[in-house]
């Protein structure tokens, strides 16, 4: 005799009554309560041995498993119950098997593997990035070969009788570059690349100095236009034997972009009557962006 199986209901509906398949399925309970932990009253327990390979495809799957727009999808020509990624996660399981190493990083659409590169301003430690996070450190010695620099002179050939009797200031020329970082420098002034702070200095050697030459000045001018006054007095008696006289020059300015800057002497007798005796013998300009 088989065995008895419990708590089955029946649902009887009332005369007339509609739509009652929902309250059916309420008050069913359980039919069918018996053990199916394995024989000789059910089948097999479902296990990972019990699982067929090709049993599951890829239209059983759910649909949140697979989505193109993620990346995972279904594997096209002879193999469509197997799943396969999709655009940028196959690219980036490609750039994963590749011999390099590196940090990963997007060019459009695409992944690309690239490494930190060390420069004379910036070190990278662990520039690879598989180690840790990248670190960038300054280097011992950091240079700039692209800031506002430059350097210059006369190269020793005088410019002579160029001032003496109290005319305009005389704008000496420098046409000796000995370096000039992005060719700021043109001949006789340095014009300012960027608004910043600025460095200049400079050595002028006069020379046919007299003792009528009582006053003068050396000036650093500007086109704003601002006047860095050097040296203001009595040049004739300041010179020595050989009737010459050297200046050293230095000033730190705030430039605007665009504005020019080169260096002046004027030397006059006073009450007139002098001529145009002084020569620049030789002298040397240089300057530079602090900030």
């Amino acid at each position: 005799m088989g065995t008895v199986t419990p708590n089955i209901g029946i649902y009887i509906p009332s005369a007339g009554e509609t739509n009652y398949d929902a309250a059916f399925a309420t008050g069913m309970m359980f039919i069918d309560q018996h053990n199916h932990s394995g024989p000789p009253n059910g089948g097999v327990m479902l296990n990972a041995s019990s699982i067929l390979p090709g049993t599951i495809t890829y239209n059983l799957l759910a649909s949140n498993i697979t989505d193109t727009n993620t990346g995972i999808g279904q594997e096209s020509g002879g193999f469509a119950n197997r799943l396969e990624l999709l655009g940028f996660l196959a690219t980036l399981y490609a750039q994963s098997q590749a011999a390099g190493t590196g940090l990963v990083v997007m060019n459009g659409s695409t992944p690309s593997e690239v490494s930190m590169g060390n420069s004379p301003q910036i070190v990278w430690t662990n520039a690879s990035g598989v180690a840790g996070n990248p670190t960038p450190n300054l280097a011992a010695n950091v240079t700039n070969t692209s800031q506002a620099a430059f350097q210059v002179n006369t190269t020793g050939i005088p410019q002579n009788g160029q001032t003496g009797n109290g005319g305009a200031d005389y704008q000496i020329q420098f046409t000796n570059i000995v370096f000039n970082q992005g060719g700021y420098y043109v001949n006789p002034g340095f014009v300012a690349p960027v608004t910043g702070v600025y460095q200049f200095s400079a050595n002028i050697q006069l020379g046919g100095i007299v003792a009528g030459n009582t006053l003068g000045y050396i000036a650093l001018i500007t086109s704003a236009p601002i006047r860095y006054i050097f040296f203001n007095g009595n040049i004739g008696a300041v010179r020595n034997n050989g009737n010459g006289a050297s200046f050293n020059l230095s000033q730190t300015i705030f430039l605007t972009s665009g504005q020019s800057v080169g260096i002046a002497v004027n030397v006059s007798t006073p009450g007139g009557g002098g001529s145009n005796n002084i020569n620049i013998v030789d002298g040397t300009f240089s300057g530079s962006l602090l900030c």
